[in-house]
């Protein structure tokens, strides 16, 4: 049996309508069919994980109006014939498009001076003075996107040789009044790359729970948001209780990493005897790590390395996946594949 795992796949309407309106030798990327792609390569019989970031932003009209982007999303994954899990991203949290005039579209190989050609054709641009702010902000009182999701998502699920637990990271960071007013998170809150919100005390109860299952099977954690994350090759460092993010901050490790309870996240995984892989998305590039347990030293890997030693429980697993809707900076676009045997990328 396959485990399949898809991530940043960034699903919306207007994707469909800027790779119409712009010619085929500038080669964009329609994250819409690039998914479509993706589900036909996948066996039929075996499990999705989709690892959050699934939609860029909940309403499909840029106005706010319409219909949802959900829909497309579950339309574009209706040939897969096998169960789908759901974990959620920051971006599954948004209510509106963000304003391409200010964000740019890089991230499907779109420079501004490509889009300003264009721009009449394409739209989304129009400035919405603090309706802005809604493309971030998140007031899960007033609207919660993932309550009119049509398809809940489980938080755990027990197979026959491994099981799995999804922790949802939440919405961006800066959408936290109590993060944001705390200097102790402000430097991993304003990292190159924004942050997630992070787990609550709930979640992580959940955690200690799950982790003192059967210890005969493997088990995966599946994260939006890495606890830890680096664009650089690092060297083998210690993770000092005391110190954490500090050592984090020094060794710039604190990209695209989530804030809330982060620490309590990584001390429950070393506590554990469990043989433990980690599976994360929101960075956008492939990153391997290993920890270990005894030793408490983290230094980055790679996937032959992550697959000789998959079943040695003294290390702790980090795999970061590839997105399926984002190629800024001309990164590789995929999915991860986890068999029985062998954990490898499949690019697209």
């Amino acid at each position: 049996m396959k485990l399949y795992v898809i991530s940043d796949t960034h699903i919306a309407e207007v994707w469909d309508k800027i790779d119409k309106e712009i010619p085929s030798r500038y080669h964009l990327l329609d994250p819409n069919k690039n998914l479509e792609r993706a589900i036909s390569k996948l066996d039929k019989d075996s499990f999705l994980v989709c690892n959050g970031d699934l939609i860029d932003y909940y309403y499909s009209s840029y106005l706010g109006k319409g219909k949802s982007n959900w829909r497309l999303f579950f339309k574009l994954i209706k040939s897969y014939r096998g169960e789908v899990l759901l974990n959620y991203g920051n971006h599954d949290y948004r209510k509106l498009a963000y304003d391409f005039g200010i964000y740019g579209l890089r991230q499907i190989g779109l420079s501004n001076k490509i889009r300003q050609k264009y721009e009449l054709k394409i739209g989304y641009d129009k400035f919405r003075f603090l309706q802005e702010l809604d493309s971030i902000k998140v007031d899960e009182h007033k609207f919660n996107t993932l309550s009119h999701c049509p398809h809940k998502s489980v938080i755990e699920k027990k197979f026959k040789n491994y099981n799995i637990l999804l922790l949802n990271t939440g919405p961006d960071a800066f959408t936290r009044k109590d993060l944001l007013f705390n200097p102790r998170y402000w430097k991993p809150m304003f990292s190159a790359h924004p942050s997630s919100r992070g787990l609550t005390q709930k979640q992580i109860r959940k955690l200690k729970q799950y982790l003192q299952g059967d210890l005969k099977k493997e088990t995966f954690v599946f994260l939006h948001s890495p606890p830890l994350s680096s664009k650089i090759k690092i060297k083998q460092i210690k993770l000092n209780k005391q110190k954490y993010w500090s050592i984090l901050r020094k060794n710039k490790l604190i990209d695209g990493t989530f804030i809330l309870n982060n620490q309590e996240f990584i001390e429950t995984l070393l506590k554990s005897p469990q043989n433990l892989t980690v599976i994360t998305s929101h960075v956008n590039f492939e990153k391997q790590y290993l920890l270990d347990k005894e030793t408490r030293n983290l230094r980055q890997s790679n996937m032959k390395e992550i697959n000789h030693l998959r079943f040695n429980k003294r290390y702790i697993k980090f795999i970061s996946t590839l997105p399926l809707g984002e190629i800024e900076h001309r990164r590789n676009t995929g999915y991860l594949q986890i068999s029985d045997k062998l954990i490898n990328y499949v690019k697209i």
